[in-house]
């Protein structure tokens, strides 16, 4: 496995990501210790288990062919949600154009 320097790494990325699809895991350092390593989609994909398309997914699933399955939804138009909001200052507070802002700003 190939080992770059972070700042390398980072200056010739695009290297980094080919050499990685040609020839295999490249290894990224700071300081000298291993930080990150940079590996290629198919490898990603194999070792993560991703190999199976979606399709492919439903097809194995142990539901897959039942259709006695209901599923309970909510027939409601719209949920309620308190949304915090931070007080507003008003600097033109008592002119024609008042302008709010967040305080803070």
């Amino acid at each position: 496995m190939q080992s770059w320097e972070m700042q390398t790494a980072r200056a010739r990325f695009s290297e980094l990501v080919k050499r990685a699809a040609q020839e295999g895991p490249q290894d990224i350092t700071l300081h000298g210790r291993s930080v990150a390593v940079v590996i290629s989609r198919e490898l990603f994909d194999r070792l993560s288990g991703n190999e199976q398309s979606l399709v492919g997914f439903m097809r194995a699933s142990p539901l897959q062919g039942r259709y006695d399955i209901e599923f309970e939804r909510d027939h409601s138009l719209s949920r309620e949600r308190e949304i915090p909001l931070p007080p507003l200052r008003c600097p033109m507070a008592g002119r024609a154009d008042r302008r709010c802002f967040p305080a803070g700003r």
